[in-house]
Order: structure tokens, then sequence, then C-alpha cells
């Protein structure tokens, strides 16, 4: 990864149904000072956008890290696979680390 800013320190990528426990998360994510994509408290910026535009550029350019917090309701939404397939597209172009799972379940995700 280059060393340019970026403008989210870590993204989230999780189904809907997973939101409380990543909700917990993010709030403690944000107490230790990170900048973080989470798109519940993103919801004003993302009204009235190109969300399939505006996600790719979340999960393959504006973020250091991608966090995947995996479950079979992960597996099932179409929204995470859009945040999914930009994320390993970038992981794909780089050699650092990129992609973090957090495994709710022992779903499989094509590509992890």
């Amino acid at each position: 990864m280059t060393n340019t800013q970026k403008k989210y320190d870590v993204c989230f990528s999780f189904a809907y149904e997973d939101n409380e426990y990543v909700k917990v998360v993010t709030k403690k994510a944000e107490s230790l000072g990170l900048e973080v994509f989470y798109s519940p408290f993103r919801e004003t910026e993302l009204w009235g956008t190109n969300l399939y535009d505006y996600l790719t550029k979340i999960y393959s350019i504006d973020s250091r890290y991608c966090v995947m917090f995996i479950s079979t309701h992960y597996a099932d939404s179409l929204w995470t696979d859009v945040e999914r397939q930009a994320a390993q597209a970038r992981a794909f172009l780089e050699s650092e680390t990129y992609l973090l799972p957090a495994r709710f379940d022992k779903t499989e995700i094509p590509g992890l």
C-alpha cells in the first residue's frame, strides 16, 4: 500500500442482521481515535448517492483496512458482495495486508 493518506482508517463490511455487534465494535474503534466507515453512521452522506459507485470507492480506495464480518447473512447479501469484490480487487493489486476477516461462523466466502 502506498503511504498516501486515506479517508478512513478502517471500513466495516457486514450484513444488516449483524449490525448490533458491528455497532459496538465501531463505537470502540472510534473511541480509540480511528476514523471508521460504518454505513449506518453515514446515512446523510449516503442519501441520494449512487451506492454502487460510492461503496466501491470506499472499499477499494478510501480505507486503510477493511474488516469483513463474515456470517451466513453476509454470504446472502448483495451489498456485501459489492463491498467484498471491491476490497478483494484492491487486495489483489497490493502486497500489503488490507482484508481483515472476522468470522461469526464458518460460512464460506469466495476468495477468503
